[in-house]
């Protein structure tokens, strides 16, 4: 996470909901395993939420991690299987096909 691009009073893109100031950009910076276990806890969400549908949140949930520890491996896989599914479901939705697949995409 570059502070040059991340301004101190703004939401951390860690999606703790706090200040970057008082989150990842403390001036005291945060040793390296803590960056691992928020990405980590940040991914989890993102599976959380991709159970749930909203692959938006997902998505945004697996770039901050990967924000936060670029070698993250599975957040770049979760992010790509995210991404495909959400191409999927706009492409049924768009179709207004009944597929069996639209189960997957169209919840409730």
């Amino acid at each position: 996470m570059s502070t040059s691009s991340q301004r101190r009073l703004d939401p951390c893109p860690c999606g703790s909901g706090r200040r970057y100031k008082d989150c990842h950009g403390s001036l005291g910076a945060a040793p390296q395993h803590a960056s691992q276990r928020d990405a980590a806890a940040i991914s989890r969400r993102g599976h959380e939420r991709h159970d749930a549908m909203d692959l938006d949140g997902a998505l945004a949930n697996f770039e901050a991690a990967i924000t936060l520890d670029p070698s993250f491996a599975q957040a770049h896989h979760n992010r790509g299987l995210t991404a495909d599914a959400r191409r999927l479901c706009a492409r049924l939705a768009g179709i207004g096909v009944a597929h069996a697949n639209a189960g997957h995409c169209i919840r409730g």
